[in-house]
């Protein structure tokens, strides 16, 4: 490896010159930019922090209220379904079912019934 000698080795030119005067008035310059710059402090009066409370309020009022809205029509709505429901199958007769369906209908269900019941018998004997 060649050494360097500090005395007698060129210098390399960093290629930027501070100005002559640059650190005598440095601190003007510094002292006129944060002058410039400096925010006014933001004044906030207690009628703006008294808004932002009733805001607040108003918005914990509606949710509430709009989630009462929500549960009470579900529990209604359910309660009137069923009462329809059980009003409905009341009215109905087996008579009734057998005029609407057809020979096709009643064999396509009979199937379907025993292979339930075939579905049930095997699921029974292997986990009982």
């Amino acid at each position: 490896m060649n050494q360097i000698n500090i005395n007698t080795d060129p210098k390399i030119n960093a290629g930027y010159q501070v100005p002559d005067d640059y650190f005598l008035n440095f601190e003007d310059r510094l002292m006129s930019k944060i002058n410039q710059k400096t925010k006014t402090a933001k004044v906030f009066s207690i009628g703006q922090k008294k808004n932002i409370w009733i805001y607040g309020v108003a918005a914990v009022i509606v949710l509430s209220i709009f989630t009462w809205i929500y549960f009470y029509q579900t529990n209604t709505s359910t309660l009137v379904s069923t009462q329809e429901y059980l009003a409905y199958s009341d009215d109905i007769m087996t008579e009734d079912l057998v005029d609407y369906l057809t020979n096709e209908d009643l064999t396509d269900l009979e199937k379907e019934l025993t292979s339930i019941d075939h579905q049930m018998s095997i699921y029974l004997n292997e986990y009982l």
